[in-house]
């Protein structure tokens, strides 16, 4: 993909290309559930930073020059100023979001259907303290249940009833571990409303939308006092030239849109490893401040 993209560069700006300025970066997107510094987030960023190598070596691409590029990464392969950076794709998502004109500061919720997983995040956009504006991710899960995992789960015969449950599960599960990182008490109301927004290639499946109203449902008489109302979230097709995208299969470009910024112009954004738990309110007894006959 880099050697075609930088080959389509050389063929379509060749002034640009030619300057001495001109470096071409890299934004890779990487799964919700890797905001963190894990060892699979490691792996998979040595991964990338391998490709880069090898796109630029033009050497025929195989197992072992793979193997050779994996093996032969330097710390300077690791320098900032290498071009190579790894970005939750929930950032990548949402920063086209951030900066548009529908775009407005609030908590929301993202749900990526994929061809393996479905990922959910549970975030905020706005500042924090003094800071410019920026992505605070309060919780994120992950389920292997993305929509080529399902159809395979379907062909041996197992029911469509039991996708959208599964789905609103992980809705549910992430609203409440990500409300432990609000400041007031993760029992008061989170807000009126918080927009659920479902990208990804599945997303506008009706099957995987329905998991909506089932987490609604399921937290109608629960603590959580928030209404979860369904928001479409599409790129700016002003930004696009995509000929052979039609209609809906814009919206699978979301995630590429964003990423496709300079990592300057991408939201920064803090992991939940990042955000202390908020200070839980305690609650207020009743008895003890009412006045008896007796101390009358």
């Amino acid at each position: 993909m880099l050697r075609q993209t930088i080959g389509w560069l050389h063929l379509n700006q060749p002034r640009m290309m030619a300057s001495q300025t001109f470096r071409v970066g890299v934004n890779v997107g990487f799964p919700a559930r890797g905001f963190e510094e894990t060892p699979l987030r490691a792996r998979f960023e040595r991964c990338c930073r391998a490709a880069r190598r090898l796109a630029e070596a033009g050497e025929e691409i195989t197992r072992t020059s793979v193997a050779n590029a994996l093996a032969g990464l330097t710390a300077l392969d690791f320098a900032e100023d290498v071009g190579v950076t790894v970005v939750p794709e929930l950032a990548g998502a949402v920063t086209g979001f951030a900066n548009s004109s529908e775009g407005h500061d609030g908590r929301f919720i993202l749900v990526d259907v994929g061809g393996l997983t479905v990922d959910c995040a549970f975030f905020r956009i706005g500042k924090v303290r003094t800071y410019e504006k920026r992505i605070g991710i309060y919780a994120s899960a992950t389920c292997q249940h993305g929509v080529d995992v399902t159809e395979a789960w379907l062909d041996q015969d197992n029911s469509e009833a039991a996708i959208p449950p599964l789905i609103g599960s992980l809705i549910c599960d992430t609203l409440k571990e990500g409300s432990r990182k609000l400041r007031q008490d993760p029992l008061r109301r989170i807000a009126e409303r918080t927009p659920v927004f479902f990208v990804g290639g599945g997303g506008k499946s009706e099957l995987y939308r329905a998991a909506l109203p089932w987490a609604i449902k399921s937290l109608k008489n629960s603590v959580f006092e928030t209404e979860l109302v369904a928001r479409d979230l599409s790129p700016d097709r002003r930004d696009l030239d995509t000929p052979l995208c039609k209609g809906i299969d814009h919206d699978r470009l979301l995630v590429a849109c964003g990423l496709s910024h300079d990592i300057g112009d991408i939201l920064e954004w803090v992991t939940p490893d990042q955000i202390q738990d908020g200070a839980r309110v305690g609650r207020i007894d009743v008895d003890a401040r009412m006045v008896g006959k007796e101390q009358v």
